[in-house]
């Protein structure tokens, strides 16, 4: 797991000095989490992009919104990070290509939550809340809309 100086002290009550940097001069840290790796692979099931409540959202409550395809897709590319290397010319047509399948094939929810670190529980509440409910999909295994 890659944590941030102020991530560790906040989420770990540590700093991070004696673990190793994701990349040389970087502040991020490489947290070993060994005993909970499963030993094979897991198949994606579920994508949730993480958002924050916009500045007229005074509540503390996190909110899950189910999107379609569409709007999975879009989301998908406007998270990617390729986005920083693209020049001029445009997007590459097999990144949207991706993103499109991806859309297609895996559920995504956006989860808007208040900035503010004491939120992760609710977090972690609201994920495991959404992944219990019930999804409906057709028998092909393709994502409902």
């Amino acid at each position: 797991m890659k944590l941030g100086e102020k991530s560790l002290d906040e989420v770990l009550g540590r700093n991070g000095d004696k673990l190793e940097r994701t990349v040389p001069d970087s502040s991020k840290r490489i947290v070993p989490t060994h005993k909970r790796q499963p030993d094979a692979s897991l198949p994606l099931q579920h994508i949730y992009v993480l958002g924050y409540h916009d500045d007229s959202h005074a509540s503390q409550e996190v909110k899950v919104k189910r999107v379609g395809t569409k709007e999975a897709c879009l989301v998908l590319l406007s998270n990617a990070f390729v986005q920083m290397f693209l020049d001029g010319t445009g997007a590459d047509p097999k990144h949207l290509d991706r993103c499109a399948a991806l859309a297609r094939r895996i559920p995504m929810s956006v989860l808007g939550r208040p900035q503010s670190i004491d939120a992760l529980p609710s977090v972690y509440d609201a994920v495991l809340d959404d992944l219990n409910t019930a999804r409906p999909s057709d028998s092909s295994g393709r994502r409902s809309q």
